[in-house]
């Protein structure tokens, strides 16, 4: 289980971890156990250490908002700002961060694969 003094130490050690730093330590709480739940299926795939950075990776994300995961995940396909348009692709994918997938994905993924 990822513990709050864990992620603590590595978002003291981590550049932009502001979302972090600002969040109350409920919210903090909260945002691990989501974290945690949702990368749950990957768990057995990666090691223990590699496990809990993509958790805490997770967890400054969901206290970050991504608004383009959120619409992605809500089915929206394009979106226009003025004359900026974006095309989403179908997401068969959980909303997982970028860097989260980095360490789930990573050299020392054990046999079975990620899709």
């Amino acid at each position: 289980m990822a513990d709050l003094a864990g992620a603590n130490l590595y978002f003291s050690q981590r550049l932009n971890s502001q979302a972090w730093e600002s969040a109350s330590q409920t919210d903090k709480e909260k945002a691990l156990l989501t974290a945690e739940r949702q990368l749950e299926l990957y768990r057995d795939r990666v090691d223990a250490t590699r496990f809990s950075y993509a958790v805490y990776e997770q967890a400054i994300w969901l206290l970050e908002g991504d608004e383009r995961a959120k619409l992605q995940q809500a089915g929206v396909a394009h979106a226009n700002i003025g004359s900026l348009t974006e095309i989403y692709k179908p997401r068969h994918d959980p909303a997982i961060a970028p860097q989260a997938w980095y360490f789930l994905r990573g050299p020392s993924l054990k046999a079975g694969g990620l899709r």
